[in-house]
């Protein structure tokens, strides 16, 4: 848009010509007012207004530029643009070079250039400095003196959907809550019989209650009373958003109705922190799986309006065309918001069973937080790249348990760490489940030595037998490592470093070590039923010959984690039999370690007909991204 303006200023040939393109630019709404008023403060606009011009109620806040006149005459009169670009130069050029600074009424006379490359330099300062600082730069060093005040771009949208008559009716005469501190309530719904506010921390709450572990003693907390709940920029902070929505749900009456508005690209409340963003689409889901018909759900906010956005204006600042204008490509995106409606279906037999605070039900991103929780390597569950755990979690949920055709039978991992590779498959299980409201059913079984790895063998390759050397030199043969750790617990040599890599009290190395107290703690805290879990502790391919040994009967999925020829072999000869139809094979160290991919190359070169191959990324040498394909089994 101002590069539009910028050639015609510099292409017209007289200042009626000018201010008559403006001026038409901003009647059809392609212009701002700002960018209008700015424009009708220069010289030849003053001077050129057309008197038969008569502004409407929208052009108020330019009336006091109309019917002004100049009575300075410009040293160029031949050429009114000319002129009007010497006197512009002029006043400006104490800003732009002090040693134009003298130059207040410059004249052809002071400059040996063609007169056309004068007026083109004076036009294109001249505007830089008038239009172009004043809608670029922020409105203040912060930010933009509008952020989180009830005129930003994003409140325009929400102000626009709420003030809309069908969704403002919703509260006439009704009993409505809010999760907040009842600002949208009264601000537009104004009409309600009664208004309770809840939040976790608002001190201006009626009610402070957490909606993931609600307090259901408070009688002001009812459950099917309330007929409207509004929820304004709220559900972005929570991390179990099943869980709150469901609780929501239940306090509304059969045929209840939610207000719901959420930010997309851009962040609302800078306190208490994002936990998720939200597409039409999710939203949609998300009512859908808690007992909700959508009503309306639709996304707001164009390319332009993000750019004001970032650059701190408001809505006094720009003109609603601008802001309500559809993207090039006709589409309604929903760069800034989410605005969505959703009904409580008042039939039983039309409800979906709902998630409880009982069935942690993550989504992808919270899921790996846990399991991954920032920087700090001594925090995670899990050395797989993110990457490899999103493909674990999302074949969980939308393949092995989708609800129309589940796989049948167990969770299988050989090789945990710290088991956060099962606590992703064990969220993606609960999202599963809580689609249609079932229980955990699948048994989970672990199998590691827990006291870290072994020693390769001779067909795990000298790369292998290279790393296990260094190892031990480096940390056995390290005094200041012995004494670090000396008296450390096992939850302290399991969190004290990269890998788990340390010496015990008894001068033995443990690589990649992960103690069977810290796997059940971590497994435990995803509230997964513990009696469906089982540990077998020792070398894998002793356990799984043992005789007497019980294993599962069926495998729905089965993650191979134990880098080394024999273990693997074995793993493949035993478990792979009993993988279900469509169930999943992982072999996580496929494209890192010499022996687990001989021994999966053996396994495919006889029974590798009865398989899918999926490649999921590349490896690498140093074995943090060796999955680099996903087998799965016919059906």
């Amino acid at each position: 848009m101002r590069s539009t303006m910028l050639m015609l200023w510099v292409t017209s040939t007289s200042g009626t010509t000018i201010c008559s393109t403006v001026r038409d630019l901003w009647e059809r709404g392609e212009l701002s007012t700002l960018a209008f008023d700015e424009v009708m403060r220069l010289d030849p606009c003053r001077t050129n207004v057309s008197t038969s011009f008569s502004p409407t109620s929208s052009s108020r806040r330019s009336l006091k530029y109309w019917g002004k006149s100049n009575s300075k005459q410009s040293p160029a009169k031949a050429d009114p643009t000319k002129a009007w670009a010497f006197k512009l130069l002029g006043a400006r050029a104490a800003e732009l070079d002090g040693e134009w600074s003298q130059m207040q009424t410059p004249t052809l006379a002071n400059f040996d250039v063609p007169q056309y490359h004068l007026a083109f330099q004076a036009l294109w300062l001249g505007l830089t400095r008038t239009l172009f600082t004043a809608r670029i730069l922020p409105v203040d060093p912060a930010g933009g003196k509008h952020r989180n005040h009830r005129w930003t771009i994003a409140r325009y949208y929400i102000d626009k959907a709420l003030r809309a008559p069908e969704v403002k009716a919703l509260g006439d005469g009704k009993v409505c809550a809010e999760v907040g501190d009842k600002h949208f309530l009264h601000t537009y719904f104004p009409t309600c019989a009664e208004m309770l506010a809840v939040d976790l921390k608002d001190p201006k709450a009626d009610v402070l209650v957490d909606l993931v572990h609600p307090d259901w003693t408070d009688p002001r907390i009812k459950q099917a009373h309330f007929d409207l709940l509004v929820v304004g920029e709220v559900m972005e902070h929570i991390d179990r958003v099943d869980v709150a929505l469901a609780t929501l749900v239940r306090l509304l009456k059969p045929g209840g109705t939610i207000v719901w508005t959420t930010p997309f690209l851009m962040q609302y409340h800078a306190n208490p922190g994002d936990e998720n963003r939200y597409s039409p689409t999710r939203v949609n889901a998300l009512f859908d799986r808690a007992g909700l018909d959508t009503v309306k759900s639709d996304g707001v906010g164009n390319w332009l309006a993000v750019t004001l956005y970032l650059a701190g204006f408001g809505t006094d600042e720009t003109h609603s065309s601008e802001l309500d204008a559809p993207d090039r490509d006709g589409s309604r995106p929903y760069w800034i918001d989410v605005i969505a409606v959703g009904r409580k279906r008042t039939s039983s037999l039309d409800s979906r069973a709902m998630p409880t605070a009982e069935t942690p039900a993550l989504s992808l991103e919270a899921a790996l937080r846990r399991v991954q929780p920032g920087s700090n390597r001594r925090a995670w569950k899990s050395m797989v790249a993110p990457a490899k755990l999103q493909h674990l979690y999302e074949s969980v949920l939308h393949n092995i348990s989708v609800a129309e055709h589940p796989v049948d039978g167990a969770f299988v991992e050989c090789g945990v760490w710290r088991g956060g590779a099962t606590m992703m498959m064990l969220y993606a299980e609960f999202a599963a489940l809580s689609r249609d409201g079932s229980h955990p059913h699948r048994d989970v079984w672990l199998f590691d030595t827990f006291e870290g790895m072994p020693v390769p063998g001779k067909r795990d390759g000298s790369r292998a037998a290279r790393r296990w050397d260094n190892v031990q030199a480096s940390i056995a043969n390290n005094s200041a490592a012995r004494e670090r750790t000396a008296g450390w617990s096992a939850e302290d040599m399991a969190t004290g470093g990269d890998g788990g890599e340390y010496v015990d009290t008894s001068g033995q190395v443990r690589w990649n070590y992960g103690p069977i107290d810290i796997v059940r703690k971590n497994i435990e805290s995803t509230t997964y039923p513990s009696e469906r879990v089982r540990y077998i502790k020792g070398k894998v391919e002793d356990t799984l010959t043992s005789p007497g040994q019980v294993l599962p009967q069926k495998i729905a999925l089965l993650r191979l984690d134990t880098d080394w020829y024999k273990s693997t072999k074995t793993e493949f000869e035993v478990l792979v039999p009993r993988l279900s139809p469509g169930g999943l094979l992982i072999v996580d160290d496929y494209c890192a370690w010499q022996g687990a991919r001989q021994a999966t190359d053996e396994f495919l070169a006889t029974q590798g007909t009865n398989f899918f191959i999926q490649h999921i990324g590349k490896g690498d040498d140093g074995g943090r991204h060796g999955v680099c394909f996903a087998i799965w089994k016919k059906r």
